[in-house]
Order: C-alpha cells, then sequence, then structure tokens
C-alpha cells in the first residue's frame, strides 16, 4: 500500500516504478517495438513528473474524505496511466512502433 507520508523522494520512487510498469505494459500488451529505449525513458520520466503531484493531490483529497483504498488506486492508476501515455508519445515520434506480424 502506498503510504503518503512518505518522503517526496519515496513517492517519486513509487511513482516512477509504476509509470515504469504501465510503459511495459502497455508495450507488452499491444505487442509494440521500442526502437529507442533512452527516448521512452525520458518519456516516462517527463510524463511521471508531470503527472505525480495532481495524482498526490486526488489521493490526499480522497484520504481526507475517508477513503483511503481510494487514494491507493487513484495513485496508482494516474501513474500508470502516465506510463502508458509515455508509449503513445513514442508511437507518435517513431521510436515505438507496431509489429507486423502479417505478411503482405
Amino acid at each position: 500500500m502506498t503510504n503518503f507520508s512518505q518522503s517526496p523522494e519515496q513517492l517519486g520512487t513509487v511513482a516512477a516504478n509504476l509509470s515504469m510498469h504501465g510503459a511495459c505494459s502497455h508495450v507488452k500488451r499491444n505487442n509494440l517495438t521500442v526502437h529507442d529505449y533512452a527516448a521512452l525513458t525520458d518519456a516516462i520520466r517527463t510524463l511521471c513528473k508531470q503527472s505525480v503531484f495532481q495524482a498526490i493531490d486526488d489521493a490526499k483529497e480522497a484520504i481526507a474524505c475517508g477513503m483511503a483504498a481510494v487514494a491507493e488506486h487513484t495513485f496508482r492508476a494516474s501513474m500508470t496511466k502516465a506510463g502508458s501515455d509515455a508509449v503513445l508519445v513514442c508511437l507518435e515520434n517513431g521510436t515505438v512502433t507496431a509489429a507486423t506480424d502479417k505478411l503482405s
């Protein structure tokens, strides 16, 4: 369970791990090919940083309403989505592509 009283560094690590997991899951689930891991990592880092503070704020609001379990799931979903969104950015710029299994 995510503890929102953790230090910012600890929450940052949890957020980064969730974002990386979200990106990896998106790549595997959609049979994508990563051509530039550094570019994907940079995109994950950027979107994670852009998303983490809003995710923490949303989770704190849920906690204030007495919904700690919702807080956990909200944070996890937000950070996982950041990783998935990073893959979409890389699909747009060509550093990740869809695998073509069909023969022409």
